[in-house]
């Protein structure tokens, strides 16, 4: 059910219960939602595998990094601070900015703007056609890691490159 922002994930749920919603109402529970979200804390979300060791090669070469997502920013905030990863990340673009969601390439447009990095010189890093979507329409390299977010393989969704893992990253960047 994951994945497209929270509204889309109250949707789904109550579908998968057989229950139709007007807009008003999941708007009302998907605040809902991200209160309860702000509450709990992370303590059962986990990082991929070789997560810290890209994000430390990436520093340690002095590349920007910046997070351009569809959930919430105060979310996108809390979520690296209790993952312990805050730190590495220049700009965090989430939603509730005023800029439309991705796949529209406004989010990642202002991240890169943000980084003071133009189209030619990032690198996207996803795991879902949302992520293959909003690159292409920024005009900036995509590269979906296996295991995300996805039904369909990533191999299929037209990234320009595939990696097993986020250690493999850094040998997409050379």
């Amino acid at each position: 059910m994951i994945g497209g922002g929270p509204a889309v994930l109250v949707e789904r749920a109550l579908d998968s219960l057989g229950i139709v919603a007007a807009s008003s109402e999941i708007e009302h529970l998907s605040v809902k939602f991200q209160e309860t979200y702000l509450e709990q804390g992370n303590t059962l979300t986990t990082l991929f595998p070789g997560a810290v060791d890209c994000l430390e090669q990436l520093a340690d070469q002095d590349i920007a990094i910046g997070l351009c997502s569809n959930k919430p920013e105060r979310i996108c905030h809390q979520l690296l601070s209790d993952l312990g990863i805050r730190h590495y990340f220049q700009v965090i673009q989430g939603s509730g900015s005023g800029l439309p969601t991705k796949p529209d390439p406004a989010v990642l447009i202002e991240t890169l703007r943000r980084l003071e990095a133009g189209p030619e010189r990032a690198l996207y890093v996803g795991d879902s056609m949302t992520d293959v979507e909003t690159a292409r329409a920024a005009g900036v390299t995509v590269v979906l890691v296996i295991g995300g977010y996805t039904a369909i393989p990533a191999e299929s969704l037209g990234a320009d490159r595939v990696v097993a893992g986020l250690a493999d990253v850094m040998s997409t960047w050379q």
